[in-house]
């Protein structure tokens, strides 16, 4: 397979600062071309070969240069696609990749006698993307959507196609997504890697992290957003082909909520951390996040603005990120006795975040910690996400942060019993299904039902 180089060039545009992209094609002894492919960064997002957004904040020159990022996988995925085609016993003609390029850039410049070419697949997928007001975390789900079919689409010597994508695509990508982890084997250090059969392809379009095998629940979830954007496809009259009428998402089986009792929730507040400085400060932004039921996300956003006073004392307003765009309404949960003491204890004039926080995966690495130093250890039955098998696990190995908000909703579940009352302080929608995993049937609710009788 071709391999190829990426490195920025000494063409720059004096204008924006950015530099033009240069790629360099090898493969066997005889094709060695290189040619630059129009598309300009600036230096500092470009490292070791690739364009690199890490950036916490999404400014408009980290959005330019995810856009060139995408220009640039989809003329690689262009270049190959021609080189596959067009190579002839390992030789190619010599201005061969300048032209292709050309060609690809430019197409207006070159006489095409077949009617107007329709918007490619992935063309028609970035639009989508960037035509929704999608959060990024969003967005980084869509980009994995991405790069999965990207590499199925290689893999398979495919060209995907949205006016004939079909069930048939469907069940082997379905089946691709379950079997990727097996392209994948350790080194002599133990580390995984992929095969020599599949590392090009993977180095091309990679992830953060080696695929593991993935379980139903997560693949369900690729192919649900798969299907969001077909739909959008037949909205706007991009397609009328939905290879979805004839294919059925397997559904998702979720077992009970497990989630911290009052009297654990206590015992974890009341625990002493004044040794340790630094989880006691997690400790008290977990015991907050119990108190009021959001997300994480919507917790690392919370800043003193969202306290507000009136006659019926104090509460934060907030509006959920994840169902923002769907269902825009403010959620108000007034604080109690303990809450308030969080807050005032970390009230500072400096700080701009209501709370001290600190990255959300060490937040999720402490809530485990938290729970093992408080003795909160008893065992739950959950569902293995990759086998859909009941097992038993520790709560305090299992916990992260979305723990305190199932706190929230299934203790105040247990007294109220009403999901749309629970789902005002919550921020789920009028007739969440959510809450019929909430409906133990637990001692209290049998003694009421014998008293029937």
């Amino acid at each position: 397979m071709a391999t190829f180089t990426l490195i920025l060039s000494s063409k720059v545009d004096y204008l924006t600062r950015k530099t033009e992209i240069s790629i360099r094609l090898r493969h066997g002894k005889h094709i060695d071309q290189q040619a630059g492919t129009f598309i300009y960064v600036l230096p500092e997002f470009f490292s070791k070969g690739h364009i690199v957004t890490n950036q916490r904040f999404i400014t408009k020159k980290v959005k330019e240069a995810q856009h060139a990022r995408w220009n640039l996988e989809n003329l690689i995925n262009h270049i190959t696609s021609r080189f596959q085609e067009e190579v002839v016993n390992g030789k190619l003609p010599r201005k061969w990749l300048f032209d292709t390029i050309d060609k690809y850039t430019f197409p207006e410049q070159y006489e095409v006698k077949e009617e107007k070419l329709k918007t490619p697949f992935f063309d028609l997928f970035y639009e989508y993307i960037h035509s929704q007001k999608f959060s990024q975390s969003r967005i980084n789900h869509y980009m994995v959507l991405y790069r999965c079919l990207k590499r199925f689409e290689l893999y398979n010597y495919l060209d995907l196609d949205i006016d004939t994508f079909s069930s048939e695509n469907l069940e082997k990508f379905n089946s691709f997504l379950a079997n990727e982890y097996e392209m994948f084997a350790p080194d002599k250090d133990g580390i995984m890697q992929p095969k020599q059969s599949y590392k090009k392809i993977y180095e091309t379009f990679r992830e953060r992290r080696i695929p593991k095998k993935r379980g139903d629940h997560y693949i369900s979830g690729l192919e649900t957003l798969l299907k969001t954007f077909f739909n959008w496809c037949i909205k706007k009259n991009k397609t009328t082909n939905n290879p979805f009428h004839t294919y059925s998402i397997k559904s998702v089986e979720y077992g009970t909520p497990y989630y911290l009792t009052q009297e654990e929730r206590d015992q974890i507040y009341h625990t002493d951390f004044t040794a340790n400085p630094k989880m006691e400060i997690q400790r008290d932004i977990f015991i907050f996040q119990c108190l009021i039921g959001c997300r994480v996300s919507d917790l690392l956003r919370l800043i003193p603005e969202n306290i507000i006073v009136n006659e019926y004392g104090t509460a934060i307003e907030y509006m959920p990120q994840k169902t923002r765009e769907q269902n825009a309404k403010v959620v108000k949960v007034y604080l109690n006795e303990t809450a308030l003491q969080i807050i005032n204890k970390y009230k500072t004039p400096e700080r701009k975040s209501l709370l001290p926080f600190i990255s959300s995966q060490k937040y999720n690495d402490n809530i485990k910690k938290i729970l093992h130093d408080c003795g909160i250890n008893r065992l739950v039955t959950v569902l293995n996400p990759t086998t859909g098998e009941p097992e038993q696990r520790y709560i305090a190995d299992i916990a992260s942060s979305h723990i305190a908000r199932r706190t929230f909703i299934g203790n105040l579940y247990k007294k109220v019993k009403d999901p749309n009352l629970v789902g005002k302080l919550s921020g789920h929608k009028e007739g969440s299904k959510a809450f019929v995993r909430y409906r133990d049937i637990d001692d209290e609710i049998l003694s009421d039902l014998t008293n029937l009788i």
